[in-house]
């Protein structure tokens, strides 16, 4: 019998309790944490988990950044079953895609938003957007943090708005190389590497 996690913020069915995705979870709530898990581990039933329960603790809202238009979409798409409150947070995907005469009116309306960093990043700039409110930070596929990629950018933007940042950067492959993943862990201000291998 497979048991699942009880959460006001999650449909009661839809997310499996595996101990290993709890404790990353724990991990991401006490801290800034790289998450390692290879693919179809469960890196986006942390993401939710951790999501809905850092809203829970913290209110604001939350930010999921993803490197492709594509992947935002799919994100968004695979999240609004396993939410019980899609009404209250009425989740939004944004990108380039949406033109940014309407960006503004779209960020106010979601509590959690889905997004391509270099959008995020323009909007910060522009300064239609803020991040001071928004309690965590989604990093997907995170080995693009690194030189000037956006999603780096858009880290950094967020650790400098908010008082009490919280990141959960996902990733099966962090690099190869050692000084790619402490740059990523530098930037993002990781305070925790949540590694597991097949």
């Amino acid at each position: 019998m497979q048991s699942h996690v009880g959460h006001p913020g999650l449909v009661s069915d839809k997310v499996e309790a595996r101990a290993y995705q709890l404790q990353a979870v724990d991990d991401a709530m006490a801290g800034s944490t790289l998450l390692i898990l290879p693919t179809a581990a469960g890196k986006t039933a942390v993401a939710w988990m951790s999501i809905v329960e850092r809203m829970e603790r913290a209110g604001g809202w939350a930010l999921v950044i993803a490197p492709t238009v594509a992947l935002s979409n799919q994100h968004l798409e695979n999240a609004i079953p396993v939410l019980s409150n899609v009404a209250e947070l009425s989740p939004i995907s944004l990108s380039g895609q949406q033109a940014a005469s309407k960006r503004p009116e779209l960020w106010q309306s979601s509590r959690l938003v889905f997004a391509t960093p270099q959008v995020v990043r323009n909007d910060v700039r522009k300064g239609v957007l803020s991040l001071s409110d928004c309690s965590i930070l989604v990093v997907d596929e995170a080995h693009h943090c690194t030189g000037d990629h956006a999603m780096a950018e858009v880290a950094e933007m967020y650790i400098s708005m908010t008082d009490d940042p919280l990141i959960l950067a996902t990733t099966s492959s962090p690099g190869s190389r050692r000084e790619q993943v402490q740059e990523i862990c530098r930037r993002l201000e990781i305070q925790k590497i949540h590694m597991r291998t097949k």
